[in-house]
């Protein structure tokens, strides 16, 4: 899996349709191979967002060397998860930066989509996702940015905030995340 900046928002590249496709790929994580990753087909994925529920076209592309093929996910993905990055960033925002309760949470979301399906299950598995990954977020930001946190943070809330002030200066936090560390953000 591989998650590329696309464009900046899943309604433009909706809107863009297969123009937003794709960013030419090159090096294959699996062999090392520096060249061109070849396309190799398409699959549809669910993506769940505040204001509704989308389906997207994913590219798969193929090392001609080793023959591995690659989904390339755009940024506001979280492998793994049909919720959106900025979806799940914006409900810790609510949880840790606005110190909301999961009801009111529920009752934010249903005011942008009264179809939504989120639940407190959901919400209290992104909240201790986000929990057990704090030590690997603050390590991200220490060695692979310009902002450091405290060695002794504990506040989840401020750790939300270097990710939205690192988002604010058009750097996806989840592709830097992606091509950083040893695993995918919010990966278990």
């Amino acid at each position: 899996m591989i998650i590329s900046k696309f464009s900046n928002f899943i309604h433009q590249y909706l809107f863009l349709g297969e123009a937003s496709f794709y960013p030419t790929q090159y090096g294959c994580k699996n062999c090392g191979y520096m060249g061109k990753l070849h396309r190799h087909g398409y699959y549809y994925r669910n993506v769940i967002t505040v204001f509704g529920t989308y389906k997207i076209k994913v590219l798969r592309v193929k090392c001609p060397s080793c023959k591995k093929t690659h989904a390339l996910l755009p940024h506001f993905l979280v492998p793994y998860f049909q919720y959106s990055f900025y979806t799940i960033l914006f409900l810790l925002f609510l949880k840790f930066v606005l110190g909301s309760s999961y009801s009111e949470i529920l009752s934010q979301v249903k005011k942008f989509n009264s179809l939504c399906a989120l639940n407190t299950a959901s919400l209290s598995r992104f909240h201790k996702r986000f929990i057990s990954k704090f030590n690997e977020i603050k390590a991200f930001f220490a060695y692979s940015t310009d902002i450091y946190p405290e060695a002794d943070l504990i506040n989840f809330g401020i750790l939300i905030k270097y990710i939205i002030s690192f988002e604010r200066r058009n750097i996806s936090f989840n592709t830097s995340y992606f091509s950083s560390m040893p695993s995918y953000f919010f990966s278990p």
